[in-house]
């Protein structure tokens, strides 16, 4: 869809400020809440300056975020530096963990094969015995 077709068409309107017609449907409770909010305005008037300000805002508070430097109290600072210091001491930790369980793996791999050979039979019985009657 291009810009001269659908709701918001401006093919017939060059000038940005002309006024072009909109019609929407309310449900009752929010047009009467929309005619004491207007006071002393039209109906038109005041549903333009809400969609206005409704669009610039998020605009607005951007600009607002953005601009603002944050300076964050000394007490935030310090509970950070501490968590920093707690995270590093928690990673250190951790890496001497994993090395430990790599030792260990290591370890029970080396004495599992130990283990398999001091079970095997002796040389006479494999000899003797046919490979299945190993136990018996």
């Amino acid at each position: 869809m291009n810009t001269t077709e659908g709701i918001f068409s401006t093919k017939n309107a060059p000038d940005l400020h002309q006024k072009i017609p909109l019609t929407i449907r309310l449900e009752k409770w929010l047009l009467e809440k929309l005619e004491t909010a207007a006071e002393q305005k039209t109906k038109n008037e005041y549903i333009t300056d809400i969609l206005i300000a409704h669009l610039d805002a998020p605009q607005q508070h951007q600009e607002r975020t953005t601009s603002a430097p944050t300076t964050a109290p000394p007490e935030i600072l310090k509970e950070l530096e501490l968590k920093d210091e707690i995270i590093k001491v928690l990673e250190g930790r951790v890496k001497d963990l994993q090395f430990q369980n790599g030792f260990l793996i290591q370890d029970h791999t080396r004495i599992s094969g130990q283990l398999d050979r001091l079970l095997m039979p002796a040389p006479e019985e494999i000899i003797k015995k046919n490979w299945w009657q190993f136990w018996k």
